[in-house]
């Protein structure tokens, strides 16, 4: 299994998502800031809401991959599922599937094809 270390401490990277474990594995090497929030919202239970307390823990290190996509996140009080977003990375955050890509983006400040979405 592969692992990640982050603030010191090893964290195994779950093989249910084996891409994103591998690719969190190779940014750590070049960026462990990045990495970090993202690795331990892996594959958490389904139930739980893993987002929420690693962006309240690792704020500054996610802020640089959408700050505004992770307080969409937390007012939304998301929870288990992945959902790819555009940006500098395209990294993926542990996030609540209930969540389109196209409201991700939106919230992100990406513009969504095919009009506009109501809330």
């Amino acid at each position: 299994m592969t692992t990640i270390t982050i603030d010191g401490a090893a964290h195994a990277l779950s093989p249910c998502t084996p891409s994103l474990a591998w690719e969190l594995a190779e940014l750590a090497g070049k960026n462990p800031a990045a990495a970090q929030g993202a690795a331990l919202g892996l594959c958490l239970p389904p139930g739980t809401c893993p987002v929420a307390p690693i962006a309240r823990a690792h704020a500054v290190p996610l802020a640089q991959y959408g700050r505004e996509v992770i307080d969409y996140f937390l007012s939304r009080k998301v929870g288990y599922g992945e959902v790819r977003l555009a940006g500098a990375q395209a990294l993926e955050l542990a996030v609540q599937p209930c969540l389109t890509e196209a409201e991700v983006k939106a919230a992100a400040g990406f513009s969504a094809p095919g009009g506009s979405s109501t809330g």
